[in-house]
C-alpha cells in the first residue's frame, strides 16, 4: 500500500511539473517593428509580389475562383486542404 501511495504522489508531482513546464506562459520581450519593414499599401504590394513569385495561386485557388481561395482536394496521398 505504501508503494502505491508513493507512486501516486510521484505521478501527481510529475504531471504537475510537466503541466507547469508546458503551459506556463513564456516571458518573452516585446518585439518592436523594424523601421525598414513596409506598412500599409507597400506591405500589400510586397505580399502580392511574393505570392506571384512563389506561384501560390497554383494550389490556393479553386477552379473558377478568385485568388487566394481555399482548395480542398483528395490525392493518392490523402486529403489536402490549403488555406
Amino acid at each position: 500500500m505504501k508503494r502505491y501511495l508513493v507512486a501516486m504522489v510521484l505521478l501527481a508531482t510529475g504531471l504537475a511539473g510537466a503541466a507547469a513546464f508546458f503551459f506556463w506562459p513564456a516571458g518573452l520581450d516585446p518585439v518592436a517593428p523594424n523601421a525598414s519593414q513596409p506598412t500599409g499599401d507597400a506591405l500589400l504590394a510586397r505580399g502580392e509580389y511574393l505570392t506571384k513569385a512563389a506561384d501560390c495561386v497554383a494550389c490556393h485557388t479553386t477552379p473558377g475562383g478568385r485568388p487566394p481561395a481555399s482548395l480542398g482536394r483528395v490525392t493518392k496521398h490523402g486529403a489536402d486542404v490549403s488555406y
